[in-house]
């Protein structure tokens, strides 16, 4: 039997926290939270294998239950025309597998190559735009628009910047107009020191391709924080201090930085205490303790709202 490959990879653009993979050939289970599982199979239409589809269709993956350590697991129904492999390799292989690992939670990432989007002056990295776990498939992500949110979390604000802007839309705008005309993008390989070794992109200069950027030429926190204007660099950290629940799941941070970020995530108890199982590293455990505290008045007062 096929061991078990365990990782993680970053959700982008924008940031929504680590996707984990538990993955066996042709069945793997995907979570975000590391609680509820999707379990999907890889398939091949029949109408491909009977010649009535475009050959040279590759594989893909299809939805094929659910699974939780409390629940167990659930099975969708399936197009019958799906080639789909056996259910004992979901059940008498996969999922025990999967169950076994939830301790080795959270799992470390294979998503090495980044594309950042660049400074229109001095080409550096400004904001993280995708990640890949390999060089194949890199070629067929294009250059898109750093995006600060998504459509149902515009709740952010920034108290300590002064805009009359919609702040996550500033915030957008600040970077589009430091990376635009045109806009530049770069893959980076990085390796196990944080460095990076540039590679293709997009209306980039022959000569920034092969160069080597050091771990601190890249932002820690998958934006830029230095700003020429006061009110530009609060509102960065006032963003990443919003996303501190999530950006607490990343690895490889500073240990300052894992403080400052445990400190911010003080005022997000809920989502926090939520994610907490996958924190690589706790730099203050009386803060996450005073975290989980808080957490469960709250789930207490909303329970107590809803017997009223």
């Amino acid at each position: 039997m096929s061991a078990l490959q365990l990782y993680s990879l970053r959700q982008l653009s924008p940031f929504q926290g680590l996707v984990h993979i538990a993955s066996l050939p042709q069945v793997r289970a995907i979570s975000n939270d590391g609680v509820f599982w999707q379990i999907q199979v890889s398939v091949e239409n029949q109408q491909h294998k009977m010649g009535l589809q475009q050959p040279g269709l590759p594989r893909r993956f299809v939805l094929w239950g659910v699974w939780s350590k409390q629940f167990g697991l659930k099975s969708m129904p399936l197009d019958p025309m799906l080639d789909v492999p056996n259910d004992e390799l979901v059940e008498q292989q996969l999922v025990p597998a999967l169950a076994f690992s939830l301790q080795q939670l959270p799992f470390a990432p294979r998503d090495h190559y980044e594309l950042w989007i660049l400074d229109n002056q001095d080409n550096s990295p400004v904001a993280l735009l995708a990640t890949r776990t390999d060089a194949y498939s890199i070629e067929q992500i294009k250059t898109l628009h750093w995006k600060a949110s998504t459509n149902s979390q515009r709740n952010f604000i920034s108290a300590r910047s002064h805009t009359t802007v919609e702040p996550l839309l500033k915030l957008e705008r600040l970077i589009a107009d430091h990376t635009c005309c045109p806009i530049r993008s770069q893959w980076f390989l990085r390796d196990t020191n944080g460095d990076g070794t540039g590679m293709t992109g997009q209306n980039l200069d022959k000569h920034l391709i092969d160069r080597i950027l050091k771990k601190n030429q890249f932002p820690e926190l998958l934006i830029r924080e230095s700003w020429p204007h006061d009110d530009d660099r609060l509102l960065a950290e006032d963003y990443q201090n919003w996303l501190a629940p999530r950006l607490l799941t990343l690895h490889h941070l500073l240990p300052a930085t894992r403080a400052r970020l445990e400190l911010a995530a003080q005022a997000y108890a809920t989502e926090t205490a939520q994610l907490l199982h996958l924190y690589p590293e706790i730099i203050d455990q009386k803060i996450i303790n005073r975290i989980l505290v808080e957490a469960r008045l709250r789930a207490a007062a909303s329970t107590t709202v809803l017997n009223l």
